[in-house]
């Protein structure tokens, strides 16, 4: 499976850095990169460095809440995984 390529926003524009243009596939691929590197990841870490990841240098509610969701649906299809107080990689890719 190819990655997609996760690009640097922190020299956009204002208007170009919002969580809502960022694309579905490129916020999965930091999401599952942030928990593999961690080797497991409490759940309310995950946000802040995926942001950051993304070029974001800041952190607000819409963008926790969107990266909560992609969790949501990440552990809903088996990507990654609850394990006690950590959330986990699935799989190997």
């Amino acid at each position: 499976m190819t990655h997609p390529t996760v690009r640097e926003r922190g020299k956009s524009p204002a208007s170009s850095r919002k969580i809502e243009l960022v694309a579905l596939e490129e916020s999965v691929t930091v999401i599952e990169q942030v928990v593999r590197n961690s080797f497991g990841i409490q759940r309310e870490s995950i946000g802040v460095e995926v942001i950051r990841i993304l070029g974001f240098s800041r952190t607000n509610d819409e963008m926790r809440n969107a990266v909560e969701v992609m969790i949501d649906s990440l552990l809903a299809n088996g990507r990654l995984k609850q394990v006690g107080l950590h959330i986990v990689v699935s799989s190997a890719d």
